[in-house]
Formats: C-alpha cells, structure tokens, sequence
C-alpha cells in the first residue's frame, strides 16, 4: 500500500520505502534508478513526463486516482519495449496522444494498470491511429479497475482501433469501463474497430462496459465496435451500450462487417453480457451486427442483443441490410439468448432477422426468444433466416430447436420465415418450436425478464436446467449461466 511505509506482504521488507518526489525528483529518475523489481510511491501531485524503461521490471504506485495525477503534455505517456514487466496502479491520467498507443505502447513486455482513471487521451489528430489508448505487440497486458473517460482521434489516412489494438499479445481485462470515445476519419478513409481490433491475440474480458461514443468515418467502417482476426476474445459480462457508428459522407460508404467483425480463424466466446441500444447508419449497405467469415467460431449464451437501429440514410440504390448475422465458413452458436427490438431502417433489400447463412455457414439456435424486430420498409427475402443453401445441400446447416420467433418483421415479399435454399424451410422438423410472445416483465424500460404466465418459462430442452434446478426458461435469463 502506497505510503504506509508497512511490510504488506510480509516478505522482511518495507513496501515501496522510496517516493516520488520526495527521494526522486521525478518519475523517470525514479526509473533510471531502478534495480530490477523496485517499487516506487508517486505522492499526490500532478507530474508532466513521458516515461520510458531501461530493460527494469518496475512498480509504480500513485496514492490513488484524483490525487496522483501523470500528465502527457500532448504526447504519448508511457513506453514499455525490451523484456520489462510494468506496474501502474493508484494514478489519473490525462493529455496523452500518440499514434501507437495514445497512452501506452507496450512490445516484447509485461504490463499491468490498475485502479486508474483516464481522460482527454487518445491518438488526436493524425494520419493513421493504433489504438487510442493502448498499443501492444507481443506482449501481456493486464487492466484491472480501470475508467476511461474521454477518447479522441481524427485521421486522415486509416484507424484500426479507436481505443485497444492488441497484435500478437495476451489480454486481460477486468472490471473497465470505456466511455465518451469521439472518432472521426477524413472522406475517402475508413475505420476498423471503435473499442478493439486484435490481430492473432487471446483476450480475456470480464466485466466490461464500452457505451455512450461516437464515430463517424470518410468512407466505410470494418467492424464498428469489434475487429477480431485469427485471434480470440472470451468476454463475460461485457456490455456494449448506446453507441452510434456513422458512414454516410460518401454515397457508397457502408459499414460492411457489421458492429462485430471474425475472420481469419478468430474465435469469439459471449456470455452473459449486453449488445443494446447501438446505432449503426451507413449510406449504403451494412452486413448485420455480427459478421463472420472463415471465422472459426463464435458462441453467444445468457445474453440480450436489444434495442439496436441498423439503417442507411441515402445514396446508392439496391443498399441491403442482413439481419442479425452474416455466416460464412464459420460456426455460430446462440444458446439461452434474447434477440428483440432491433429495428432495421430504409434498406431496399433485406435478409431475415437472424441474418444471411452463405457457404458453409452453420448456425445453431437454442433457448433463444427473437422476438419484436422491425423492418420500416424495403424487400426482404425471409422473416427470420436466408439461406441460398439448403440444409440437405451439405454447404452448411441451420439448427433451430426449442426456441420462440414471434412478431418479426413487418412484411416480406417472398412469404418465408426460412428461405431454405429456394423453398420454405420446415420449421416442424425442428423439437421445441414456440412461436408467442414471451410476454417479457417491462420490455419497455429493459426488463426482459419473463412475467408469470410467459410461455417461454421451463419450455427449453431438458438437457439444460435453470439454476432452481426446473427445465431451462427460453431467453437470457434461463440456462446454467444465467445472471445478468
């Protein structure tokens, strides 16, 4: 513990002895001074420097956030580079900008931040942004009890991830929040991943909130929220939340890997967490809130996907909206989930409410309740699922079992619930189906618990039991996970 200048951790030496600046005049002499594994107090106080490690692994405690203040002066505060491992705890951070890395750009290393603040960060006004908050390249990170507040980026050239860029690196991430990002990009110039773009990285996300931010890209935008390639992301309890994604300055813009982008063999594990009340507008087409290509897999449970508007403002005719899901050469689960009120707004071609299953694209639905999603207008192809392959093709297959479709979709034209590879889809073939309303305790105010009388209580497969030990509800808040 900072400052109590007490053995904490009973190892017959006083913790953190030396302070800053009453021992050091500054940080960074701190750090020079440095013998491997030295801690260091930062005493209250707001220091203006740009830190960087001389190959010692270090600690650095501040006496909490709000009271030890780190100051970039506009420029990047922290890099990490060479085999260090790195502690930061107990500090505000404020006025950090660069291009790799707003903050912290972290290579070949070992570091974590904990119970932190930041604000009025980010990479600012530049050509090209890797990440807004942090960079890392084969590296370990670990946040823990941290508040983002205030992130900002324009670029003129290209963005990949207005907040977290993770390349080659092991993640973890627990108890943050990131809130108020502001990101926009130059006509003609496009945008990959608001929160997190990882490239070939394994993330770990527990309890984690992205909300209430704004983007707005020159052209297109490669997954809004998440761009997750030949890597893995394990998220519980993530919420992402009220956020609006903007490609409309240009006729042809498009947002054309949805607010979640796997490819490349990524793998995406969901449970537990919150997709509502995001906006995504583009001026041409925008491919569904999930989209997958040679993916691998992605495993959705105990989760609500609600109260999000996909819609495209003007421009090029023939735009297309495809629904929840785009599919290809990937395997997607949805277990134990709510998929209501979604609206999809001014396309002039849609797929079904669950989106477009391509070429080898199985899609496996349980326990899950899709219910109250509106089209405004156009043509779509299919109420709940499209698919130009059938199910007996051997290109893939749709799984629907003891799951509830119920008020989806104004009308369409070709009178499909599942276009099944130019035929109507045999729903009868499937065990469990339920087609009523949920009748959910206050959709209106975000309860989508079940009321008392609901048809979807104890009516999911026997193999998954509530944790009262009953027959699995259908929905979020039925299954062996279910908390919310």
């Amino acid at each position: 513990i900072c400052g109590d200048s007490i053995d904490n951790d009973c190892d017959g030496v006083t913790d953190y002895a030396t302070s800053i600046p009453t021992d050091h005049a500054t940080i960074q002499e701190a750090i020079n001074s440095a013998s491997e594994g030295d801690g260091f107090c930062i005493e209250a106080g707001t220091y203006y420097e740009n830190l960087y490690f001389n190959g010692v692994s270090v600690t650095l405690a501040g006496y909490g956030a709000g009271d030890t203040v780190l100051d970039g002066s506009g420029s990047q505060l922290l890099y990490v580079y060479g085999g260090e491992e790195v502690t930061l705890r107990g500090v505000s951070i404020q006025n950090a900008y660069g291009n790799y890395g707003g903050v912290f750009d972290i290579e070949y290393s070992s570091f974590t931040l904990q119970d932190s603040e930041l604000s009025d960060v980010g990479c600012g006004e530049t050509s090209y942004c890797y990440g807004g908050v942090l960079y890392s390249y084969d590296a370990d990170v670990t946040f823990e009890g941290v508040e983002i507040d205030g992130v900002y980026g324009y670029t003129t050239s290209s963005l990949y991830g207005a907040v977290f860029r993770f390349d080659n690196s092991d993640v973890s991430m627990t108890d943050v929040t990131v809130t108020d990002v502001v990101s926009e990009s130059s006509l003609y110039d496009s945008m990959y991943a608001g929160f997190l773009y990882n490239y070939n990285s394994d993330v770990t996300l527990d309890n984690v909130e992205f909300s209430d931010s704004w983007f707005d890209s020159g052209y297109s935008i490669y997954g809004a929220a998440v761009y997750n390639y030949d890597g893995s992301i394990e998220a519980e309890g993530l919420s992402i939340v009220d956020n609006t994604f903007e490609a409309s300055n240009y006729q042809y813009s498009d947002i054309s890997y949805g607010l979640w982008y796997a490819g490349g063999g990524a793998n995406t594990t969901l449970s537990n967490s919150l997709i509502q009340g995001n906006e995504l507008w583009a001026a041409d087409d925008v491919g569904g809130l999930l989209y997958l290509s040679s993916a691998g897999s992605m495993d959705i449970s105990n989760t609500l996907i609600t109260d999000n508007t996909i819609g495209t403002t003007q421009g090029a005719s023939g735009n297309q909206g495809y629904g929840l899901f785009y599919i290809y050469n990937s395997d997607v689960t949805l277990t134990n989930s709510d998929v209501t009120n979604n609206t999809w707004d001014g396309f002039d071609y849609l797929y079904g409410v669950l989106g477009y299953r391509s070429y080898l694209g199985n899609l496996t639905v349980l326990n899950s309740n899709v219910v109250g999603n509106v089209d405004t207008e156009g043509v779509a192809y299919a109420g709940l699922l499209y698919s130009p392959y059938a199910n007996t093709d051997g290109y893939g297959e749709f799984s629907w079992s003891y799951s509830n479709h119920y008020d989806n979709w104004d009308t369409w034209s070709y009178g499909y619930d599942w276009y099944d590879g130019g035929s109507d889809g045999d729903f009868t073939s499937f065990e469990g189906v339920i087609t009523d309303d949920p009748l959910y305790t206050d959709a209106a105010n975000g309860d989508y618990t079940l009321a008392t009388g609901s048809p979807a209580i104890d009516a999911g497969t026997t193999e998954l039991l509530d944790t009262d030990g009953t027959t699995s509800d259908i929905g979020a808040y039925g299954g062996p996970d279910a908390s919310l």
